[in-house]
């Protein structure tokens, strides 16, 4: 039997991976699994299907923190040979980390996270489960990331910052002090907006 992905959804995110999973393991293929996919359709000349109950390597490929959840299925982690990882960096599993993407040393990932493309984790730092760092965002030394954390495209934490679980940082914004109030936060510095 031919070794294949199922990555579960066909949006931008599930293109993504299936990018940095080919280009890791290029004798190998993929199949994207879709609910909403029509009768013969493709994504990147792959096929995309409504149901595949193969006992095959699954990874969601939603950007969603919530919409991952739901499924809680991902078996391994998925690492661009283009990031870079320092000494010491533990992940659990489920983990997405893009291109260019730099995660230096001493870092404890946990589980379901997406590490965006260009995105940077400084040192010492802590990343709970279903987070999503988005592109060129930036996580500075001894921070920590509870759960369910959203840090959008450029977004900075400088170092020794505590944010609690659920918490939403706007793009570009910048976080200076601890976050302990789940909500949503912008501007730099952040300000909670709801």
């Amino acid at each position: 039997m031919e070794k294949f992905l199922k990555i579960l959804g066909c949006g931008g995110f599930a293109r993504q991976i299936a990018t940095v999973y080919l280009d890791n393991n290029p004798n190998e293929n993929i199949i994207f699994v879709d609910e909403n996919a029509k009768i013969g359709e493709k994504v990147l000349g792959y096929d995309v299907v409504k149901v595949c109950n193969e006992k095959v390597s699954s990874f969601v490929a939603f950007g969603d923190n919530e919409k991952r959840k739901i499924y809680n299925c991902n078996e391994l982690n998925i690492i661009s040979k283009t990031a870079f990882l320092g000494k010491k960096v533990s992940f659990g599993l489920g983990n997405f980390v893009g291109i260019n993407s730099i995660i230096e040393c001493d870092n404890i990932i946990g589980n379901e996270n997406i590490i965006n493309t260009s995105s940077v984790i400084s040192h010492e730092s802590k990343i709970g489960d279903y987070c999503h760092i988005s592109v060129n965002a930036t996580i500075c030394g001894k921070t920590t990331l509870g759960n369910n954390i959203f840090v959008g495209a450029g977004a900075t934490i400088i170092d020794k910052i505590n944010i609690c679980d659920n918490v939403i940082i706007g793009a570009n914004s910048t976080v200076i002090k601890d976050i302990t109030e789940s909500g949503v936060y912008v501007g730099s510095p952040v300000k909670k907006i709801r």
